[in-house]
């Protein structure tokens, strides 16, 4: 009975905090239940899109951009947490803003670069290790995402520093899908390229 009280005096202490955990929890949960089913819905439209092998085209693209903002980021995403979070925690909030501000130039050049670099050696990169020609022209219009990307990834990591979870979580899971159907409608709508067989079609006029 007395350890049940002290438990109970302990938790009460504390009860404000316990509120706090468990409501960002519950809210970060519910963004990326949304997030994965917004992803399932882009994987869907993706496939009846594109087609099987204009979909298999898609997600390679895709994999070679995640390569190129993983480089771009150079690992900040991870220690941008790390130092704001120490920071906001003692109300040092120049500290946080500078730390803020470097990042966002550091990534934001050296993901410009990596964009660059992409579009640059589209031709090489699809003929000599994919070995398919008619990857150019979604190679060179996925570097555009790149920089993007990487900014996007850096803000949820300073969200999360901050502790603002379910923010860091709608940018991550859900903004991000909601980005990929509506860039996938822009350039499809623009470019005509609603088929693989129009892909390909491109691809080869261009070479």
């Amino acid at each position: 009975m007395v350890l049940g009280l002290q438990v109970k005096i302990a938790l009460g202490g504390k009860n404000k905090h316990l509120q706090e955990v468990f409501k960002g929890a519950s809210s970060a949960l519910l963004i990326r239940v949304l997030g994965t089913v917004i992803g399932f819905v882009v994987s869907v439209m993706i496939a009846r899109f594109l087609g099987a092998e204009g979909s298999g085209i898609y997600f390679l693209t895709i994999s070679v951009v995640m390569i190129g903002s993983t480089i771009g980021r150079l690992g900040f995403d991870n220690t941008v947490v790390r130092f704001i979070a120490a920071h906001a925690s003692q109300n040092e909030w120049a500290e946080v803003g500078f730390v803020y501000r470097l990042t966002i130039k550091l990534v934001g050049i050296t993901s410009a670069l990596m964009a660059v670099l992409l579009f640059l050696s589209a031709d090489w990169v699809a003929t000599e290790i994919f070995g398919k020609v008619y990857m150019i022209v979604p190679l060179r219009i996925a570097s555009v995402a790149i920089l993007p990307f990487s900014l996007l990834m850096i803000h949820a990591e300073c969200l999360r520093g901050l502790k603002k979870i379910p923010s860091s979580q709608w940018i991550k899971t859900v903004f991000i899908s909601l980005g990929v159907c509506q860039t996938l409608e822009i350039v499809t709508r623009n470019s005509g390229l609603r088929q693989i067989d129009d892909l390909l079609a491109v691809n080869n006029r261009a070479i």
